[in-house]
């Protein structure tokens, strides 16, 4: 019986060797087709090779160069999950940095949790970066679309001096328009202006629509609206505050002042960077600090139809903070990123400036200095007397005003043109006392 099964095994054996050998002697006969065999191994391997890169780039992260981002030395090389976009080589890690060690040098700042990467780019022309609304009693998360190409991270490999975020509404066409034909078209070349336009309401209907493709349209025009998936309400309008300083802090983060305006603004942009060098760098020596018109003792509003209504369960103090009127105020980098360090420990609520500006600014430690700029740089309820305005070097104190000092409302170009000419264009005081009269603003 052994016998038998070993004689079957050995039948089997010669059988298999018998059916594999017309195949080896018709594939590798090397001596006849040596070439051939050759040739189609190194192809196979090739195709192989190339599968593999393929799969690799589609599922896993590359490693992202930083060498065009200097002022992100102290990131390490993350990973970036979009280098497989278009022209988004270079700086696509600006979200990847350890919180331990932000953009620029901030010890005594503490860092806000670590966001949600950037989404891959979903076409050719828009790209998209997703985050959360974070506040102690909101959690709400969010999407930002920008333009895909050279403007997408417009602070990258360059100095910046500021970045001016112009909350704007949708249907403001118009003013957008102003803004660019008079102050926003006389740009140093070391600022950004970007316009801040959130999503239609469910009540707007058809419209939203129309105003989606005409927002379409001026963004391909223009390339300089951040668009964000939240409702744009005057309620929201910390929501707003939030996305925008979130994407300054991860599409430019390396800007050493960071302005909020509105889009019934007008501010002259060089005379601003003047009074910068002459005096709020000096100012701020290095620390976290807000400037513009500080509102000191003011009262919360508590009647319900109010557009500033705030209820005592997300604000229950007698007294705000001093804050900076939200016309328009600017800050360092420093204390923007403070305040957004904190908003998970706060309430959030619809009364931005005074949030941000006051309870936020005064929720860090140490706080916020918040610095008097006043009516001399700021004109809210002012008029402008182009031939009699204070000065210092020769140059006007004015560089900014908004709707309520001379024009009750901006509601064409021509608005925006007068009022910016009036600024830009505003002669000294003719007392020589003038000169030297000590700035106290």
């Amino acid at each position: 019986m052994p016998t038998k099964r070993f004689e079957r095994l050995n039948s089997n054996r010669k059988l298999n060797f018998a059916r594999l050998l017309p195949i080896r002697q018709s594939v590798c006969s090397f001596k006849k087709y040596r070439a051939l065999c050759l040739f189609i191994l190194v192809t196979f391997l090739l195709l192989v090779f190339l599968l593999v890169l393929l799969l690799w780039r589609n599922f896993l992260h590359v490693p992202c160069p930083l060498t065009d981002c200097p002022s992100l030395a102290d990131c390490p090389l993350t990973d970036c999950p979009l280098t497989d976009c278009p022209s988004m080589t270079d700086c696509l890690s600006l979200t990847d940095c350890p919180d331990t060690k932000p953009p620029m040098s901030l010890a005594q700042t503490p860092s806000t949790s670590r966001p949600p990467p950037p989404s891959r780019c979903p076409n050719n022309s828009m790209f998209t970066f997703s985050s959360v609304v974070r506040f102690s009693n909101i959690h709400l998360p969010f999407v930002v679309k920008v333009p895909l190409g050279a403007g997408t991270f417009p602070c990258a490999g360059r100095s910046v001096l500021g970045v001016v975020l112009v909350m704007s509404r949708r249907n403001a066409a118009v003013c957008r328009e102003g803004i660019r034909r008079s102050w926003g078209g006389a740009v140093p070349n070391n600022v950004i202006i970007r316009f801040v336009i959130g999503n239609a309401s469910k009540a707007e209907g058809k419209l939203a629509a129309k105003d989606d493709a005409l927002l379409d349209v001026e963004q391909q025009k223009y390339g300089d609206l951040i668009r964000y998936d939240l409702e744009d309400s005057y309620r929201n309008l910390h929501l707003k505050i939030f996305v925008a300083f979130e994407w300054q802090m991860h599409f430019c983060p390396n800007a050493e002042f960071v302005m909020k305006t509105d889009d019934d603004t007008v501010v002259d942009l060089a005379r601003w960077k003047f009074w910068v060098d002459e005096k709020f760098r000096k100012q701020a020596e290095g620390r976290a600090a807000f400037f513009g018109f500080v509102m000191s003792g003011y009262i919360p509003i508590r009647e319900v139809d109010s557009d500033w209504y705030v209820s005592e369960k997300h604000f229950p103090g007698k007294l705000y903070p001093d804050y900076m009127q939200g016309g328009t105020y600017f800050g360092t980098g420093q204390a923007v990123r403070a305040v957004m360090a904190q908003t998970s420990e706060v309430v959030g609520f619809s009364v931005d400036d005074a949030l941000y500006t006051g309870i936020l600014a005064e929720h860090v430690k140490p706080p916020v200095v918040r610095f008097q700029s006043g009516r001399a740089h700021f004109r809210g309820n002012q008029k402008i007397v182009p031939q009699n305005e204070q000065c210092k070097k020769g140059v006007p104190f004015i560089f900014a005003a908004f709707s309520g000092s001379l024009t009750p409302r901006f509601k064409s170009v021509e608005d925006y043109k007068r009022v910016y000419e009036q600024i830009h264009t505003a002669k000294c005081k003719s007392s020589a006392t003038n000169e030297t009269k000590t700035d106290t603003n």
